[in-house]
């Protein structure tokens, strides 16, 4: 029991900075350095004039990547302090993205998309590239025939909430292939190889009704929310 785990840790900043009359924006890193007990700033420099979505990245294979609110993600590779910009499998129209979640499944990036017709998986090929494969594509029809008890006119509802602030359909977490999701006003997880949704519980447990929670807890090595 002496044993000690390290873990990586990890900040990204924002910076905006004027330099001979341009504006220049870029992401600057630090990591943690256990042995010393500092942040050690990194040499790593990413141009982006994109600001980071705080509550929406993951950790896949020592890789850390952060949604943004434009077309793209950051990437991060710790080990190696390497950064990249990564560009979204979908379209941005309007200035405005669909609903998305990003999560990991059999040690690679998913990036899962809301479309007007349902919901698109798609994987990363790799960590150094914007080449995206889509793995699998479950209709709204397909999800309401297997789940008549809990989803109903989701197309409808789904598209006539786009670009609102509060959407009928808000994506919360991915992970091995079990996805969190808000519908209306209760949350649910979704098994996306057998179709079949789980009612967890009303949004009012969690002290909203609509708003997603910041953090969802997950782990498969310990309990299965759908065997809960």
């Amino acid at each position: 029991m002496n044993e000690i785990t390290f873990y990586n840790l990890v900040r990204v900043f924002e910076v905006d900075v004027y330099t001979s009359g341009n504006e220049e924006f870029y992401f600057t890193f630090e990591t943690y350095n256990w042995e010393r007990r500092v942040w050690v700033k990194s040499k790593e420099i990413c141009h982006c004039e994109d600001s980071l979505c705080i509550t929406k990245y993951v950790l896949v294979k020592g890789i850390l990547y952060w949604l943004t609110d434009g077309h793209i993600l950051l990437m991060f590779d710790i080990a190696n302090e390497l950064s990249l910009l990564i560009t979204l499998p979908i379209p941005f129209t309007q200035g405005k993205l669909p609903e998305i979640c990003l999560g990991e499944f059999d040690g690679e990036l998913h990036c899962i998309v809301v479309s007007s017709e349902g919901l698109m998986i798609w994987a990363l090929e790799d960590c150094f590239s914007s080449n995206w494969d889509l793995r699998s594509f479950i209709s709204f029809k397909v999800m309401e025939e297997e789940n008549p008890q809990y989803l109903c006119n989701l197309a409808e509802r789904v598209s006539t909430s786009v670009g609102e602030k509060v959407p009928w359909m808000q994506l919360l977490a991915f992970k091995d292939g079990k996805l969190f999701l808000r519908v209306s006003n209760s949350a649910y997880s979704f098994d996306i190889q057998r179709r079949r949704i789980c009612f967890l519980c009303d949004m009012f447990d969690l002290g909203h009704e609509f708003v997603g929670a910041t953090v969802v807890p997950y782990s498969v090595t310990m309990a299965s929310v759908a065997d809960s």
